[in-house]
């Protein structure tokens, strides 16, 4: 015959609980797995894949030539959303609390052409590149759990 054990109603326990909680999660560390995130973002976009890790789709043929003849020989063809640099600079992250993090965008006009590519507005075609691939998601995960490990440890 079962019976339940709860944490509910322990009030010492739970007090207990919750300090080791704050002195497992920090806003320090929250910033450090926004920062990789942010990163890996910029990371998969360079290499033209989507947050899905698909390869984005191809510039168009006017704009190819624009980039080619504005970049020169630095222009591969490859779809990285790297026109002036500005967009992709402009993603940023924020430390929120012990528990929270953002990545987004410092700057509001940046902000709108992200929006545009994901969404695939203003006859930009959709390319969805904001946001983590899953096996990102894990590796943003793992830097947090490495911190719990190393602590418990300790």
């Amino acid at each position: 015959m079962p019976f339940n054990i709860s944490l509910e109603g322990e009030a010492a326990l739970q007090v207990k609980l919750d300090k080791v909680s704050r002195k497992l999660m920090t806003r320090d560390l929250m910033g450090r797995a926004a920062l990789a995130a942010e990163q890996l973002v910029k990371d998969h976009t360079e290499k033209g894949q989507d947050k899905n890790g698909m390869r984005m789709r191809k510039y168009s043929v006017q704009y190819s030539d624009i980039k080619r003849k504005r970049g020169g020989h630095f222009f591969t063809g490859k779809v990285n959303l790297h026109d002036k640099g500005h967009m992709l600079s402009a993603i940023h992250y924020k430390a929120v609390s012990a528990t929270r993090s953002e990545v987004g965008f410092s700057k509001p006009q940046e902000a709108l052409k992200a929006v545009a590519h994901q969404l695939g507005e203003r006859n930009l075609p959709k390319r969805v590149f904001f946001g983590l691939q899953r096996s990102e998601k894990t590796k943003v995960l793992d830097l947090i759990k490495q911190h719990i490990h190393k602590a418990i440890n300790a």
